[in-house]
């Protein structure tokens, strides 16, 4: 198996993966190091049959895009909790400890898997699964047209009933002072 690692993760966690003969390159290597978008990465990394491995959190619009990416063209995704700035032994340490349950995961199917030393140790999501986690279900029900149907039934009944009475805006003193003020022709 091959990877790909993103612009944040320590040159001495990918020497530290070369020495025990994984096959490592990083976006630097492959001109990659101005791509901003992780979605992107991962299809490149599919593109050069590697899994793509990560220290970032991918969250809000980036984690969406990532999910998008995986569930319409495939590919992998490893995360490495504990952020890039960690002692790279200690996720070296997460990335061998755990081999033996991410590897078959990542042999099987596309999804996204994370690493983490303190609870969940493993955990795999599968594209659908990862987009179900990602976007909220009220996100989901509404692109169904069903869940539409109550409120435009609601809405076609209101607009068969009389607007209500406008209110009138109350006044300020000072401006009702200056509405009494007699004109200057009735003055003279």
């Amino acid at each position: 198996m091959k990877f790909l690692t993103d612009a944040q993760t320590s040159f001495r966690f990918v020497t530290h993966l070369r020495a025990l003969d994984f096959d490592v390159a990083t976006v630097y290597e492959l001109k990659l190091e101005n791509e901003k978008q992780d979605s992107r990465l991962v299809a490149a990394a599919r593109a050069f049959e590697r899994v793509f491995i990560t220290f970032d959190q991918l969250k809000n619009d980036s984690g969406l895009q990532v999910a998008r990416e995986l569930r319409q063209r495939g590919g992998h995704v490893l995360r490495i909790l504990g952020g890039p700035d960690q002692d790279p032994m200690r996720a070296v340490g997460r990335f061998l400890f755990w081999l033996p349950d991410w590897m078959p995961d990542l042999e099987r199917e596309s999804g996204y898997g994370t690493i983490n030393d303190l609870k969940n140790n493993w955990v795999w999501w599968s594209p659908d699964d990862l987009i179900q986690r990602r976007v909220p279900q009220q996100a989901i029900e509404f692109r169904d047209p069903h869940y539409f149907e109550q409120y435009l039934s609601e809405r076609a009944i209101r607009k068969t009933l009389p607007l209500p009475p406008k209110k009138q805006r109350a006044t300020s003193p000072m401006l009702q002072a200056h509405m009494n003020i007699p004109e200057a022709d009735e003055r003279a």
